[in-house]
């Protein structure tokens, strides 16, 4: 059977396979937008074609509504670009009824046909998105309403991290989304119980936990060194060698808190840290005195914030402000 004129498509090896391996079963894994699902339907009328297999034959099962609609407009796009014949016509009319859904419409179908069989009423509904989210949220209030009124302590304890300014929607939203994740796991249940096993390890070396802490902190301290590092050598460009040094001795600290050390070593460090003492104006002004223009230290530790860029003055029992010039422009005069 010819088609008609039409951009042909260079399958690569690996597709070409998926489209004509018959007689076992096949598993395609490819990331998003490689053309799985221009495989699929391809394969589909591979199938047609070459074993006169009716449409009605195929069960097709997408994670969307979406999906498995736009899958039956390209497969109804590709049969009509074949050569006509009143077989391909009345596939083209079955489309549309044939079952090619997402799983929650083909699972619907099958427990209305059989409904008998697993003593389900045939009145079923599948709840929407929206039904779905409103009984969520009356259930875990519920929870919470019963956790309270027991003084369940682990609620408590759970609720005083989780929670913002006292109310339950942030603990809530954690719930549901934590609830979500299991869900998308096979066995969510075997995970859980994975997790806490890896969780409460006491070899602090091992604990995810303490790994995930130990990354974060030294992620926030690599951070912050990296801003210390920009103002230490804007200090030795100014001339300002005390401040210079003060800054390099407090990299030097902080360097000590990073990710190359166990957790255990890394809290011992946090535990041990102080900051040196910073350095005093003393000998800038004595160094001013013999005429040159030095730097002031001060400017290093101008706050960026607004209200920090304003000066203020007395004037005729009056206090007036006046923006203050850049900290690059401020100088100790004689």
């Amino acid at each position: 059977m010819s088609e008609k004129q039409e951009k042909v498509i260079m399958w690569t090896d690996d597709q070409r396979s998926a489209i004509e391996t018959t007689g076992k079963n096949l598993l395609v894994s490819a990331s998003a937008g490689s053309g799985k699902t221009t495989v699929m339907i391809q394969r589909i009328i591979h199938l047609m074609q070459t074993e006169n297999l009716p449409i009605s034959s195929f069960l097709v099962v997408t994670f969307t509504k979406a999906s498995a609609s736009d899958m039956k407009q390209k497969l109804i796009e590709k049969l009509s670009k074949l050569e006509q014949s009143e077989n391909i016509a009345s596939q083209i009319e079955l489309v549309e009824t044939s079952d090619i859904s997402n799983l929650h419409s083909f699972c619907s179908r099958l427990v209305q046909s059989y409904f008998y069989e697993v003593d389900v009423d045939p009145a079923f509904h599948i709840i929407d998105g929206t039904d779905a989210e409103f009984l969520k949220q009356k259930a875990a209030e519920k929870l919470f309403e019963e956790k309270e009124k027991n003084g369940d302590e682990s609620y408590f304890e759970l609720f005083e991290i989780f929670q913002k300014k006292r109310q339950t929607s942030k603990f809530k939203e954690i719930i549901f989304k934590f609830s979500d994740y299991l869900n998308s796991n096979i066995d969510g249940k075997k995970w859980f119980e994975d997790c806490l096993k890896i969780s409460y390890n006491l070899d602090l070396n091992n604990n995810e936990c303490a790994k995930t802490i130990n990354n974060s902190v030294c992620g926030r301290v690599a951070d912050v060194v990296d801003e210390i590092n920009e103002i230490a050598n804007l200090s030795n460009e100014l001339g300002c060698d005390a401040y210079y040094d003060y800054f390099v001795d407090l990299v030097s600290k902080l360097s000590a808190i990073n990710v190359r050390n166990s957790y255990i070593a890394n809290a011992k460090n946090v535990f041990e840290f102080s900051v040196p003492k910073r350095p005093t104006l003393k000998g800038f002004e004595e160094a001013s005195h013999s005429g040159s223009y030095l730097p002031c230290p001060q400017t290093l530790h101008q706050r960026k914030s607004k209200h920090k860029r304003f000066g203020k003055r007395n004037v005729g029992g009056q206090s007036q402000y006046f923006q203050q010039p850049s900290p690059a422009a401020q100088v100790c005069y004689p």
